[in-house]
């Protein structure tokens, strides 16, 4: 029968990477660490996701009441990602023998992150789309400050910058409320668990929620902020969406123009 041991598994949020910003096309080391808090020696296994995609997988052996890193190498691509950590087949040594044991933690919080794809400039130098861009609007502020007085270039140029900000910004708002929603969304889908046909109530979530719209809309709410995620994640996407917006608007007027 597995033991139950509580004060073992992954330290909450432990998931970091070898390089710091993450490139398309690089080979990276994705880490975490695994603490055994028991007096027994603890074997399992540790894979890595990305989503619900297994990247790779590690054996790891970890003393009694120490810590113990565990990496996978990961070739980066572009797009959004969603890194954790489990750990599968976990058992504790003792006297000699070993014996399944069921870890309280053993899945790592979620890394989501966006990784900006990678150009090739003329010179054949390759320049992440976030670099790409913000070189350009770097050298449209300053030929705007070049050609018009500074009483119109630095209003203009200002906004550029602010804009910029408002995307980051509005990016990190975004992706707190799609970890949220997600949230609720897992704990929707854990709450209603049949154990010899006696509901289980999940802490925190009520069971009215589940008989209504609520994980329907929750559903809705995340597909949602995921498109408003990519399109405010990715400058050249946002931007791109800008000059589209803009080119419609003026067409928009000129057509007007033309009936009158």
């Amino acid at each position: 029968m597995a033991a139950d041991t509580s004060n073992t598994g992954f330290i909450p949020g432990q998931i970091w990477y070898s390089v710091d910003p993450l490139i398309e096309g690089d080979t990276v080391k994705v880490y975490t660490i695994v603490w055994n808090g028991d007096t027994n020696p603890l074997t399992a296994t540790v894979e890595f996701y990305d989503k619900n995609v297994i990247l790779g997988s590690r054996p790891v052996s970890v003393p009694r009441e120490t810590t113990q890193n565990v990496s996978i190498n990961w070739k980066v691509t572009a797009g959004d990602h969603v890194i954790s950590a489990k750990i599968l087949s976990s058992k504790i040594m003792e006297s000699g023998k070993s014996y399944p044991v069921v870890l309280a933690r053993n899945t790592t919080d979620e890394d989501r992150l966006f990784v900006p794809k990678v150009l090739e400039q003329l010179d054949g130098t390759p320049v992440t789309t976030n670099i790409a861009l913000k070189s350009k609007l770097d050298e449209t502020k300053s030929n705007i400050s070049n050609i018009l007085p500074d009483s119109i270039s630095k209003p203009v140029s200002n906004t550029i910058g602010g804009l910029d900000g408002f995307r980051d910004e509005t990016y990190t708002k975004i992706t707190a409320l799609k970890n949220d929603t997600q949230k609720v969304i897992d704990g929707l889908n854990n709450a209603k668990t049949q154990v010899k046909g006696t509901e289980v109530k999940a802490k925190n979530v009520e069971t009215k929620s589940l008989g209504g719209a609520d994980k329907p809309v929750a559903y809705v709410k995340l597909f949602i902020l995921s498109i408003c995620g990519f399109l405010f994640g990715s400058p050249f996407v946002f931007y791109l969406a800008l000059v589209i917006l803009l080119f419609l608007l003026i067409r928009s007027i000129y057509r007007k123009l033309r009936i009158i």
